[in-house]
């Protein structure tokens, strides 16, 4: 990559030519994949000689002469054994560096994320000069250092960019088509192997799984899961450094099957004695434990950033455990870790009728994880309200998906501002007459859109009878107002508490705003 143009020494002053040159021989001695491209660089830079000598003026071509030479120099040097060795040293030293200064950063508050990201070249420089890293038993790896994410879930996170049979993600073929791999994005996965699937459970906790690191490559890209590499692909340009996501999910997963003994063993009313007899595992997405022992447990000596997740279709059995079951699970996750609060991203499950549009299994779900991000420090939940289907219980937009859990990631991880993020969230109700007016947290700048009215709303009396509602956001007061003429004393308002129903308020950054009741009947 340290070329020189013709160009640009066309148009530079002598001292400009000397200087590109001497950077140029700087960069060299620097980068571990020089030998890759020297052979290259030299045989250019000598066909050149004559070309720029005449441009020159004597002195200025007799340092450039010996720039010359000192690059002959170095092109016999990388030829040597001992240049092997030495590369090795000098990247142990790079690396060792690197580490060093990323200690210092314990992201506790706003100032340190800012020195974090101000020095993040310089640190991940100290990793990357290299891409090609001499190994002790000859041969090449091929090695990135940067921002690494856990992924983890039922299908909706499963689901990879190719799409499962019959189920196609959309926009994602010109995507896959356009995969390099000189992107810096890298995907491990404990799912599959060449687009077969590979099923890994135990009932004891494991040190190794199956899986690998991939590149940037057409193939790869369409196995890996959508959600997670929109979510890599999305902050890797926005942060400009290497991105790793390590996948590891299974379609129809309870949360149940990916916690540890250790964190599910207070709940005494699941039963863990299957991990202890000889009985067949016959449903490992269902049983406790297992997940987490063949899928997790072997990663969790790799260091991570922090966690997402997008699960919870198979727990609507059994809402009200899974609203203690999730806390418990993530801090089980940061234990095991031993990194501290790492930070946990989770979608709530889209719109999909379930037992039928009109039902409420779902909608519970949704009320327990919005409870759950209030619940779980350093947590964020993305709303999926805009994406559902009725019949089609695996959304084709995961790019929305994946592009909201990198908000949550920029803003409260990475300490970027200037968009939104956060999900608009009920907070309180005020009763006028006949009226009841809805006011919401994360909602600074109020809600979208105006000059309309907008679905999804019932209200009721004290009779607890629902009624479909009228709602708007009144021009006068720019407040969500909802009434009905059937309910003249209303005393609860509903939004969107079914199992399918589509998205009518968002925020002003289209961030669709989460369902909610003002009741608990």
């Amino acid at each position: 990559n340290n070329t020189i143009s013709i160009s640009q020494l066309k148009s530079a002053t002598e001292d400009g030519m000397i200087s590109e040159l001497k950077n140029y021989i700087a960069n060299m001695n620097t980068s571990g994949n020089m030998a890759l491209n020297i052979t290259k660089a030299t045989n250019y830079l000598k066909g050149q000689k004559k070309q720029f000598e005449t441009q020159l003026s004597p002195e200025a071509a007799r340092t450039y002469t010996m720039l010359l030479s000192e690059i002959r120099n170095i092109e016999k040097e990388i030829s040597s054994p001992e240049y092997e060795n030495q590369m090795q040293d000098e990247l142990a030293d790079k690396v060792l560096r690197g580490r060093q200064m990323l200690d210092d950063y314990e992201f506790s508050d706003e100032a340190s994320i800012s020195a974090y990201l101000n020095n993040a070249e310089e640190i991940y420089s100290c990793y990357n000069d290299s891409k090609a890293v001499t190994q002790s038993g000859g041969g090449r790896m091929n090695v990135l250092i940067g921002e690494v994410w856990f992924c983890s879930g039922q299908s909706n996170m499963e689901m990879p960019m190719g799409g499962f049979d019959r189920q196609p993600v959309r926009g994602t073929n010109d995507i896959i088509a356009k995969a390099k791999p000189s992107t810096p994005i890298r995907m491990y996965t404990t799912d599959s192997k060449d687009g077969r699937w590979v099923r890994q459970f135990s009932k004891t906790p494991v040190e190794d799984c199956q899986g690998e690191w991939l590149e940037n490559t057409p193939v790869n890209v369409s196995h890996i899961s959508a959600v997670s590499y929109y979510f890599a692909r999305y902050i890797q340009e926005v942060l400009e450094v290497p991105v790793g996501i390590v996948v590891s999910t299974w379609g129809g997963s309870k949360v149940e099957a990916w916690m540890s003994r250790e964190s599910i063993k207070p709940f005494s009313s699941i039963d863990l004695s299957i991990l202890d007899n000889d009985a067949e595992v016959k449903n490992p997405t269902a049983t406790p434990c297992v997940l987490y022992n063949g899928k997790i447990a072997p990663l969790t000596n790799f260091a991570v950033r922090g966690f997402l997740w997008y699960q919870g279709e198979s727990n609507r059995d059994n809402t009200d455990l899974y609203l203690n079951l999730m806390p418990a699970f993530v801090a089980d996750l940061r234990a095991k870790w031993g990194r501290g609060e790492l930070p946990f991203y989770f979608v709530q499950i889209a719109p999909f009728n379930y037992e039928g549009a009109d039902g409420t299994s779902a909608a519970r779900l949704r009320e327990v994880q919005l409870q759950n991000m209030k619940d779980i420090p350093n947590s964020g939940m993305v709303t999926t309200m805009d994406v559902g289907h009725p019949v089609f219980i695996h959304p084709v937009d995961k790019e929305t998906v994946g592009n909201r859990l990198a908000y949550w990631a920029l803003a409260q991880t990475y300490g970027m501002k200037g968009f939104g993020y956060a999900p608009p969230v009920y907070k309180s109700m005020e009763i006028q007459e006949n009226k009841i007016y809805i006011n919401f947290d994360n909602a600074q700048r109020g809600l979208s859109p105006m000059w309309t009215s907008l679905k999804g709303f019932e209200i009721a009396g004290e009779d607890k009878v629902f009624y479909p509602a009228f709602a708007e956001i009144e021009t006068t007061t720019a407040r969500l107002a909802v009434s009905s003429d059937k309910v003249p004393h209303p005393v609860a308002v509903r939004y969107a508490y079914k199992n399918y129903v589509e998205a009518s308020i968002f925020s002003i950054h289209g961030i669709p705003a989460a369902p909610f009741r003002t009741d608990n009947w």
